[in-house]
């Protein structure tokens, strides 16, 4: 594990993503893919490898990535990783979030409900076409909540264009402020415990009517 603290800067961010920031302001990229590759793939080394190529080209940006161990070996056996670029084999997933611009992601339904409630646009790559990622990710896109791409054929001058727009682009942020809020509405605590006393009132009735 690299031995730095990445998140000093951004240490105390809270949910809301609404904070104006200076053209220079640093910026964080999260990036993580759960557990779906367990080594050092090809081709997830050719995606992070691109990644890092990306990140170098753009300024006062950061990357805080979880992967494997052996992929972060690999990494910094071939003298890849930078001041800016961190990796670990594991990270406190919500606190970083807490913190990022947008979250490069395998469009997982968990993630995608952090990413929102803490109101980070995504960067999709769906892995797994037997669950619900591929589907999660055109539903994402189509909502204004971010862009996506094919894992293993993403070009490295279009993974540039994709996270220069979702850094740059206020729309992004701003759908997915809108869906945080009807989130937070529809799942508030007050709203849940009239809806079971209601059940709770309806059923009673029927059983004695």
């Amino acid at each position: 594990m690299v031995k730095i603290n990445p998140l000093s800067n951004w240490a105390g961010v809270a949910p809301d993503r609404g904070r104006g920031r200076s053209a220079a302001a640093e910026r964080l990229i999260y990036c993580s893919f759960g557990t779906f590759h367990e080594g050092a793939e090809t081709a997830l080394l050719r995606f992070v490898t691109n990644l890092l190529e990306v990140i170098n080209e753009l300024p006062h940006v950061h990357l805080v990535c979880s992967v494997n161990k052996y992929v972060i070996e690999t990494l910094r056996a071939r003298k890849l990783l930078t001041d800016r670029t961190h990796f670990f084999s594991r990270v406190p997933q919500l606190r970083v979030l807490a913190a990022a611009d947008v979250f490069i992601t395998h469009a997982g339904f968990g993630s995608i409900k952090e990413s929102i409630y803490y109101g980070v646009p995504m960067l999709a790559y769906p892995l797994d076409p037997h669950y619900d990622q591929n589907g999660n990710a055109l539903k994402l896109e189509y909502h204004g909540l971010g862009l996506r791409g094919a894992f293993a054929h993403e070009r490295t001058g279009d993974l540039k264009k994709k996270l220069e727009r979702l850094l740059e682009e206020k729309p992004f942020r701003e759908k997915v402020r809108q869906f945080r809020e009807v989130i937070v509405d529809e799942y508030r605590e007050e709203k849940i415990k009239g809806t079971m006393q209601s059940l709770l009132v309806d059923k009673h009735s029927a059983v004695f009517a």
